[in-house]
């Protein structure tokens, strides 16, 4: 899957059931697709499940870890949902990047990271940010120098830049919790 069918499926979801207001409901989203979200003291290594039979289906949630990664957690898990239908039940352990361990290149796992990702952060999000914030907040003398600003406006933006869909924090903080160590 690539970035571009991973956000032509979240455009399909998100048109059916959610808009494209950040932050993205996503919990709202997974009821109004009729999948139970149930949050449950589960082992640290396992950050959500998912379980389908015939009547019914559910999105298992660590409720130990953190709001923004059990937030990832039923993105992630709806991606599954939306690209790996034949999969009555799918866990999700945490995967440390350090190690080669399977799941780190398991296509449908890769898959529905994308699909997570777009979900939280759609790409048409992003793209009117960079023009209300950027491309278009006042007249450049030469496109070479809007050029020149955006690594400015890409830093800002990526390091102090409150985002609602983080709850408030900047990207940043979540690339250097890429081992595990979430907020």
């Amino acid at each position: 899957m690539t970035r571009l069918s991973a956000e032509n499926e979240v455009i399909a979801v998100l048109g059916k059931h959610g808009g494209a207001t950040i932050p993205i409901p996503v919990d709202s989203i997974a009821g109004a697709l009729g999948i139970r979200v149930v949050y449950q003291d589960l082992p640290q290594d396992i950050s959500g499940l998912r379980y389908r039979d015939s009547d019914l289906e559910v999105i298992g949630v660590n409720a130990t870890q953190s709001p923004l990664r059990q937030r990832f957690t039923i993105a992630h898990e709806l991606g599954h949902w939306r690209l790996h239908q034949g999969n009555n039940v799918r866990v999700d352990r945490e995967v440390r990047l350090n190690f080669r361990i399977d799941a780190v290149w398991d296509s449908e796992e890769i898959q529905a990271n994308r699909f997570a990702a777009e979900l939280l952060v759609p790409r048409r999000a992003f793209d009117r940010a960079l023009l209300e914030e950027w491309a278009y907040v006042r007249p450049y003398d030469s496109n070479a120098k809007r050029l020149r600003l955006l690594s400015a406006w890409l830093h800002r933006y990526n390091y102090h830049s409150a985002h609602t869909a983080l709850g408030g924090l900047a990207p940043v903080t979540r690339v250097k919790n890429l081992r595990g160590k979430y907020i």
